[in-house]
């Protein structure tokens, strides 16, 4: 008998990297991690004993029956359950747990199997988790309360908390699909590009006592229009559209994310009338909105609005649409200068209305109170006086801003609960500690051992409506501050590992975000999206239309989810479920700020110390190109400014404030120069950088900068080396005149900033009257992979035919070796050289002059075509022509100048 168990035991040998009790994160309390069970024989119900080395307080483990734990709580006992307890040899099963109330120590568990009279096998403590990933592998050892990864090459990180999230999912995609949410969300007419086939207009009848009150968003699966989630969501939006812009652009969303911006902001301006005081707030009654389950285009009811005035104050909303419209016009200030303009001015008068008006405004409009009842207006009144600030730099708004600031530790963040996103902006703003402190509170209550709960796969899970939400709000605050300079990648990796759980790592391995991957909710709680023209679905049909970004309120507290339409608790979708999603999913797409570019800007500021310690002596110092930082926009607290700020100190340089964008004389390249660091109190870079003769460098600008003094220094030590003569002969006069006109003339427009002097100018226009002739007589020819250009006129066109014609009867003589058909040959090719060759320059001219000017005009009055002309360049190499096009035939722009 003995020996038959034995056998047996034999025959359940497992394989000992895969069964285990596996501890995959720590943190001061508490622990998470999963049991895996991997028999080589088939299990018809199984029992396992999990034994920890220190006791805990409390063990959830999921799909399994807990039977028994230990008095000491180091020992617990459980079965499988109904659905589990067949395991096939060779077969996984992960069971995930979490223990509560430990002491602060490192943790393991061993596991013994027991099946029934067959036998039992225990599995040795596992203290190493080896995870395969496609480029290496990353091993992480747990002990205690942190986690150290260290990957295959590279060093040791040590982190608190959560794994270190891997870029596993499309965030670009999903960030996409969420703007195509608010698309499907529009009310009022819809715009010609509108991407939702099955979107039309709607509500065209809005209005408030006559007063146009069309377009904006509904709120949710219902067609109300709620100014108060509206403007958090647009607000929340705004505000990840300043900080990452470029994850916008990198995925060619940036102009479909300022359209759906527009949305909200433009119907904004309609509801704030400010010469009567009077602003609307809710489009709809909540009532009859709700009895009525059918397509927007097909409401037939009253839609009555409500409005804040004197007397019935609401400063909750209206300092949250302040918000909206002053982040608004920071985004929209390079895109569009006038309409900027007008969201500030909407701003500041609607500010002063509330601040003159306190109170909740969903106590002046009772119809509100049962779905936003707002809680408090201290707390948008602060968000509102900080962008305020942020968008005029006036100080009243920041005293403002501190006056109404709470040092709480928020329960969240949220349409109603803004003290995180108050206490972000006043440390983007001042960078007290005090606001600092607040910051990291919030976001540490949200990790593992914090005050909110988390679940078994990992959702920071605050509350049963929206749990979402909630969560992707807090990522988003996480998102900001670690851009900030607060939780670095402590904060980052939360917030990844929230965003990862909606997109997909969780038990169902389903995405929440509607459209994202294959498996989506199909049955959303969502009017529009379940009901074509005719016809509603039923509760067992999927939705007839894909509302495609929609995230989903969210599992409940054990992770449990059911994707039906008529749980609106948790499959409902709203505006405000998906602003803080969008932008924590833009915070981890490529942008400038990549680790590449920070390390070529730690070489940079390397080379540039050295330089620096060499040459600071003798040489003025002026940074340009891409180490320029906002050195003085307090919001600005990148780790490239840090460091910047840093060799400043050590260097004991010193910055000025005003400069001007550069453009090279050659019209090649261009980089715009915001700040200058200088060794002489005496210097003026502002006015000395237009007597910039290189290019300044993208990466190392300094570098050619001290180069180019040394070449003149030495120069002028070594006065008896000849200069080369002008060979006039070579000169063509007419463009020397024109070319000197031009470039006097570009001075003389420099003479409109009130910092340059004229005796300044004149002394710096000398220097083309000397250097252009020396520049008209040299043949240069330029790089490769320039510009194309298509000329043709009547003289290129009556000797090329010459040309062709005299060639032609040469060859059909035979080739004689006639002196008189050589010499014809000769003169039109030479004919024909030379009008080509007038042709390219004086093109060149042109085009060169033409695109300086529009490179200067536009840096002054269009941010937008600026920036385009500059990208423009860089993807061209430059404007120059390279090839001439001439009836077909192509003709080598070098092969032509040098004949």
């Amino acid at each position: 008998m003995m020996f038959f168990v034995s056998l047996l035991v034999g025959l359940l040998s497992v394989n000992a990297e895969n069964q285990g009790v596996y501890i995959e994160n720590a943190w001061p309390g508490g622990f998470k991690g999963y049991i895996r069970l991997a028999p080589t024989v088939d299990l018809h119900g199984w029992k396992i004993r999990v034994k920890f080395n220190n006791p805990v307080g409390t063990l959830e483990v999921w799909n399994v029956k807990m039977i028994h734990n230990s008095t000491d709580k180091t020992e617990f006992v459980m079965t499988n359950i109904d659905t589990n307890g067949f395991l096939m040899a060779g077969k996984n099963l992960k069971l995930d747990f979490l223990v509560r109330g430990t002491v602060d120590t490192n943790h393991f568990g061993t596991l013994t199997l027991e099946t029934g009279n067959t036998g039992t096998i225990t599995t040795q403590p596992t203290m190493l988790k080896t995870v395969q990933t496609k480029s290496h592998a990353t091993y992480q050892i747990t002990t205690g309360t942190h986690s150290t990864i260290k990957e295959n090459g590279g060093p040791t990180v040590t982190t608190v908390g959560f794994d270190r999230s891997r870029m596993k999912h499309d965030y670009g995609k999903a960030m996409a699909l969420s703007i195509l949410f608010y698309d499907a969300q529009r009310s009022g007419k819809l715009p010609s590009n509108n991407p939702i086939s099955w979107r039309n207009d709607s509500a065209m009848q809005d209005n408030g006592d006559g007063h146009d009150l069309t377009g904006g968003w509904y709120d949710a699966a219902d067609h109300v229009k709620f100014n108060l989630p509206m403007a958090e969501a647009a607000h929340v939006l705004g505000w990840g559209l300043e900080k990452f812009k470029d994850a916008y652009e990198h995925d060619g969303k940036l102009n479909d994310m300022y359209d759906c911006l527009r949305t909200p902001l433009d119907y904004f301006l309609k509801c704030w009338v400010p010469d009567q005081k009077t602003y609307w707030v809710q489009v709809g009654d909540v009532g009859a909105d709700h009895s009525y389950w059918g397509r927007a285009e097909d409401m037939q009811m009253a839609r009555p609005a409500y409005k804040i005035r004197p007397g019935a104050p609401g400063s909750d909303v209206a300092g949250n649409t302040v918000a909206a419209l002053a982040v608004g016009s920071i985004v929209f200030r390079q895109m569009d200068g006038q309409y900027s303009t007008r969201l500030l001015e909407a701003a500041k008068t609607l500010y002063d209305f509330a601040k003159a008006n306190p109170g909740l405004y969903s106590d002046s409009i009772p119809q509100a109170k049962a779905f936003y009842g707002s809680s408090g207006w201290k707390d948008e009144m602060c968000e509102a006086a900080a962008e305020m600030y942020k968008a005029t730099n006036e100080n009243k708004y920041l005293e403002d801003a501190k006056t109404y600031y709470e040092s709480t530790t928020a329960w969240g963040y949220s349409w109603d609960v803004k003290q995180p996103g108050c206490q972000l902006l006043l440390w983007e703003i001042t960078k007290d500690d005090k606001y600092k402190a607040n910051i990291e509170a919030f976001v540490d209550s949200y990790l593992p051992g914090g005050s909110v709960p988390i679940t078994p796969c990992g959702l920071a899970w605050r509350d049963k409506w929206g749990p979402n939400r909630y969560a992707a709000n807090a990522a988003f605050i996480a998102v900001i501050a670690a851009a900030d300079g607060i939780g670095g990648d402590k904060f980052k990796n939360f917030a990844m590992s929230q965003i990862n759980y909606m997109l997909g790592d969780n038990n169902y391995n389903m995405s929440y975000e509607i459209g994202f991957g294959n498996n989506y909710p199909k049955r959303p709680h969502h009017r529009g999206a379940s009901c074509q023209q005719n016809r509603c679905v039923s509760h067992s049909e999927d939705n007839p239309h894909i509302l495609n970004g929609g995230l989903v309120g969210g599992p409940g507290r054990n992770d449990d989810y059911q994707d039906r339409r008529e749980e609106f608790v948790k499959n409902e979708v709203a505006c405000d479920y998906n602003a803080g999603f969008q932008t924590a999913c833009a915070v981890y797409l490529p942008t400038k700020s990549t680790n590449d570019s920070y390390d070529i800007f730690l070489d940079c500021l390397d080379q540039l110390y050295e330089i620096i310690k060499k040459y600071g002596v003798t040489h003025e110092i002026i940074i340009g190109g891409n180490l320029n930082e906002d050195l003085y926009n307090p919001s600005n607290n990148s780790r490239r400014k840090q460091k910047l700020n840093e060799l400043m100190m050590e260097c004991k340089l010193k910055t000025n404030s005003k400069g001007l964008t550069f453009i090279n004389v050659n019209g090649i390249d261009t980089s715009e120069i915001d700040y200058f660091l200088y060794t002489d109190l005496k210097c003026e870079p502002s006015k000395r950088l237009i007597n910039l003769s290189s290019n300044v460098s993208d990466h190392h600008p300094i570098l050619l900068r001290i180069k180019c003094n040394i070449a003149r220094e030495q120069q002028s030590k070594n006065p008896e080396k000849k200069k080369r003569k002008v060979k006039w002969d070579k000169v063509d006069t007419s463009r020397y005149e024109e070319t000197i006109s031009r470039e006097i003339g570009d001075y003389v427009e420099m003479l409109n900033f009130d910092h340059i002097n004229i005796k300044l100018i004149i002394l710096q226009a000398m220097d083309p009257l000397s250097n252009t002739a020396k520049q008209l007589d040299q043949q240069k020819t330029y790089g490769k992979n320039k510009l194309k250009l298509n000329i043709w006129n009547k003289e290129i066109s009556e000797f090329l035919a010459a040309n062709k014609l005299a060639y032609k009867n040469w060859k059909t003589a035979g080739r004689p070796t006639n002196i008189a058909i050589d010499s014809i040959l000769l003169k039109e090719k030479k004919l024909t050289r030379k009008y080509c060759r007038t042709t390219i320059r004086n093109e060149e001219i042109r085009r060169k002059h033409n695109e300086r000017h529009d490179i200067i005009y536009y840096n002054q009055n269009d941010k937008q075509k600026f920036f385009k002309l500059i990208r423009k360049q860089r993807q061209n190499g430059n404007t120059f022509i390279n090839d001439l096009h001439v009836d077909n035939e192509v003709f080598e722009r070098d092969n032509i100048i040098n004949g």
